[in-house]
């Protein structure tokens, strides 16, 4: 499993130390989504540009919406 990804499975933040990634201002714009052809188009910031099955386009849409939630609740973000 991925540091993301375990530490989300875990409830917890992560915000690593020195990882431009993920420590910089999140993106205040959502992702676009369109459906073609049987696929769930998503484009998003800096060149995000990603496509997924309908089941991995909503199993991944109520894990963006559970990590707003917290996200909200802890009122901290990295950057």
């Amino acid at each position: 499993m991925e540091p993301l990804a375990r530490n989300m499975a875990v409830g917890t933040a992560f915000c690593p130390e020195g990882d431009a990634t993920l420590a910089k201002n999140p993106h205040d714009k959502p992702i676009e989504a369109v459906a073609e052809e049987g696929e769930v188009l998503l484009d998003g910031p800096d060149g995000m540009a990603e496509s997924f099955t309908p089941n991995a386009a909503k199993r991944s849409a109520k894990h963006i919406e559970q990590a707003a939630k917290q996200a909200e609740q802890t009122g901290k973000s990295c950057g």
